[in-house]
């Protein structure tokens, strides 16, 4: 499988949990210890069930979710894509001001490593726009 293909996989996966919930998807794509280097004020996530984790709380914390993922680039064992994002603040999340009812969004690169067939590292940085 071409590192592109593969990122398309990890697209699928994540529209799997994100829009779905069937954070199970990650077992196709994450290692069993990956981590993920969230930017604050988020921790790194270490491990697939801290990332699945992640998105439950994220499903509880944010209704009406809208997403689009886009490949951008890879080179050997790395691979870049984006998510554009739109969702309502409803929940508590850990790190976050109280929930404001109004929509968010935001924008984020990922850039994920590859070792054996399975991202074993995800490096994120973007902006958040209407959390207050």
């Amino acid at each position: 499988m071409s590192i592109k293909d593969f990122a398309e996989k990890f697209i699928k996966a994540q529209n799997e949990a994100w829009l779905k919930g069937n954070v199970d998807a990650f077992d196709e794509v994450d290692d069993p210890n990956v981590v993920y280097h969230f930017q604050p004020p988020s921790p790194d996530r270490a491990g697939r069930e801290g990332h699945k984790q992640y998105l439950i709380a994220i499903r509880k914390a944010f209704t009406d979710i809208r997403i689009e993922w886009k490949y951008l680039t890879s080179e050997g064992n790395l691979f870049a894509v984006s998510l554009s994002t739109r969702m309502i603040f409803t929940g508590e999340f850990p790190g976050l001001p109280p929930p404001t009812g109004k929509e968010i969004s935001g924008y984020e690169i990922f850039l994920c490593r590859l070792k054996k067939g399975k991202i074993v590292e995800v490096w994120m940085a973007g902006s958040y726009s209407g959390l207050t």
